[in-house]
């Protein structure tokens, strides 16, 4: 019981029909229904028609694989509108365990992270500077697209060879 009310991520019992057998929320506001509501229901009927189409085709993967399945869904609950990544795990012949996590920061910073990085992609596409990232082995392992008007070389012919690759001879130090 302690490790129940230590875990910080939803717990469910569901049945292979979607019924809900056992609900532990640590956090209540993260459920769709007061725990006491989706005991008395099932999947379909807590969840909208997208969401629990993915939690039925989910649990029925699990029951007729045998294995694990992990989905991803978002949901609006009292807390607001929140990401899960649900883990699936057979618990008998027709239930399964499954343990959600609120994953909803994550995937705000990863989000922002892909924005950063389409943005750096534009500055880096469009400047006149010449910039190229080495390794301590000397392998480029990024080149701006201004490498090809200075050198002849477009980024794709840099990146993953040695920068003494392309250097006269006379100025590699041997």
């Amino acid at each position: 019981r302690a490790l129940l009310e230590a875990l910080p991520d939803l717990l469910f019992v569901l049945a292979r029909d979607g019924r809900y057998l056992a609900v532990h929320a640590a956090r209540p506001e993260a459920l769709a229904a007061p725990r006491e509501t989706l005991l008395k229901t099932t999947v379909q009927e807590a969840l909208p028609p997208g969401p629990a189409a993915v939690w039925m085709e989910a649990i029925r993967r699990c029951l007729d694989g045998g294995g694990p399945v992990v989905i991803e869904y978002a949901l609006d609950v009292p807390a607001g509108r929140r990401e899960f990544e649900a883990r699936i795990v057979p618990h008998d012949a027709d239930s399964v365990l499954t343990l959600v996590r609120d994953v909803t920061d994550r995937a705000e910073w990863e989000r922002a992270l892909h924005e950063r990085e389409r943005e750096l992609k534009r500055l880096t596409d469009n400047m006149l500077d010449v910039i190229a990232e080495v390794d301590l082995k000397g392998v480029v392992k990024f080149a701006t697209p201004s490498h090809e008007a200075a050198t002849g070389w477009s980024p794709p012919e840099l990146i993953g060879h040695s920068a003494f690759d392309f250097m006269h001879p006379d100025d590699v130090d041997r």
